[in-house]
């Protein structure tokens, strides 16, 4: 019936020390799913170790964000990410994959099956909580699956300084931490961390600099959900990776909480006009902050990568600038190029702010680029944003908000007009 979700339960082989065992997954697909036509965007949902994939049931299928994403025409994937055949000889709580190697091998082997067996985009969303922290972001730092854009939840990002130092229950995640690296054991029987063993999957010391270490580019935008009072998962472990991943270049916001414990996505009223579909199956789904946050964030830079891809297959240097339209906060820029027939318009909508217009001699552009700000406001935006937020409220229908573009287009006589808006498009033939 398209009014239900289809949920598509399958097994991947994955290799563990040498042999393969089967690990779980689950596929579940929206009412708008065909087989046949545009295929469904896939969202990779990594649990936490409060719970697993299991041959009837899941941890993912019932959370809110997932029936969500689910009523919008999103699909969803989960893998188990530790074969229990494994786990019951090694000795390793099954609800623990701590984003091993193992653990990133049984979502690329289920990203695999799902790409190609069902009618889906190969590009995928990304989100994890808690555990699923370090799943999601091991996979998106493995480069093995292309990522659009990820989020998460109270996420764990630090092998040894929250896994290892910092274990919860009752330890099963050092355990299991000690048993998949072989970390040796002092004399009195304690594990001794190895960083060398851990190297590659411990996403904060490949995103921090210290020591003189390389660091990586994080490839993605990303923005995390976390509550001040977790005592699960320090949120200043999130803050740092935050600042490690902006430090380098990369896109990441952390969105905070005063409350919540270990529960972000439970934090607050419910909000009261959400973006998307809330109807799922003949029920309402009550959406709260966070999770209304996660599924714009997600969607939105979905949409905004593909249009600033589709930005960057034109060819902006030697054009020129035949005139430039603002009304309210909309802002329209027509060029000419010998190489195309018609002209183009840039359309920027939902526009904060511009630097350097004025009356120039020569409108040939040089270069033009766009992108996401992640670096610091300009001063003058920085005065806007400040002005609008007293006491928790905004009190202007435009804030600066986050996803925030920066459309730069660098003349021939190096003045460079800088557009801040909230959307950029291309439209060709319009003058």
């Amino acid at each position: 019936m398209k009014d239900k979700v289809i949920i598509h339960r399958f097994s991947v082989s994955v290799d563990c020390d040498g042999e393969l065992y089967e690990d779980l997954g689950v596929l579940m697909l929206p009412p708008s799913y065909s087989e046949e036509g545009n295929p469904t965007r896939l969202v990779i949902c990594c649990h936490g170790a409060g719970g697993t994939v299991e041959t009837d049931d899941s941890q993912t299928e019932r959370q809110v964000l997932v029936r969500y994403l689910l009523a919008n025409g999103y699909a969803v994937m989960d893998v188990n990410g530790l074969p229990k055949e494994y786990a019951r000889r090694a000795g390793i709580d099954i609800m623990n994959n701590v984003g091993s190697p193992i653990a990133i091998d049984c979502y690329v082997k289920g990203y695999e099956y799902c790409i190609t067996h069902f009618n889906l985009k190969s590009e995928v969303l990304v989100h994890g909580a808690s555990m699923g922290g370090i799943s999601s972001t091991n996979l998106v730092l493995s480069g093995r699956v292309p990522v659009i854009a990820q989020s998460g939840f109270c996420p764990v990002l630090d092998a040894y300084g929250q896994i290892f130092l910092h274990p919860w229950s009752g330890g099963l995640p050092k355990t299991a931490l000690g048993i998949f690296y072989r970390f040796e054991r002092n004399e009195s029987g304690e594990l001794i961390y190895d960083a060398e063993k851990v190297k590659g999957y411990d996403p904060m010391a490949r995103c921090e600099i210290a020591d003189g270490r390389e660091t990586v580019s994080y490839p993605v935008p990303v923005r995390f959900w976390q509550s001040e009072d977790d005592r699960t998962v320090s949120i200043e472990s999130t803050k740092r990776f935050v600042s490690a991943i902006r430090a380098g270049g990369g896109v990441a916001e952390l969105v905070s909480f005063p409350a919540g414990g270990h529960e972000p996505q439970d934090f607050g009223d419910p909000v009261s006009d959400p973006v998307g579909n809330t109807l799922l199956e003949g029920e309402r789904l009550e959406i709260k902050p966070a999770v209304e946050g996660a599924f714009a964030w997600l969607t939105g830079v979905e949409k905004a990568v593909g249009r600033i891809t589709r930005f960057y297959n034109y060819r902006w240097h030697d054009a020129d600038i035949e005139k430039i339209e603002i009304s309210s906060n909309q802002i329209s820029i027509v060029i000419n190029h010998d190489d195309y027939e018609d002209p183009i318009k840039i359309l920027c909508n939902d526009v904060v702010g511009l630097t350097d217009l004025c009356m120039w001699e020569d409108t040939v552009i040089y270069d033009a680029r766009l992108e996401y700000v992640n670096d610091e406001l300009p001063p003058f935006l920085q005065k806007v944003k400040d002005a609008h937020f007293l006491d928790g409220e905004f009190y202007d229908n435009q804030p600066i908000k986050n996803n925030l573009l920066r459309l730069s287009i660098q003349l021939v006589n190096d003045i460079v007009l800088t557009i801040y808006c909230y959307e950029v498009k291309i439209c060709e033939g319009a003058v």
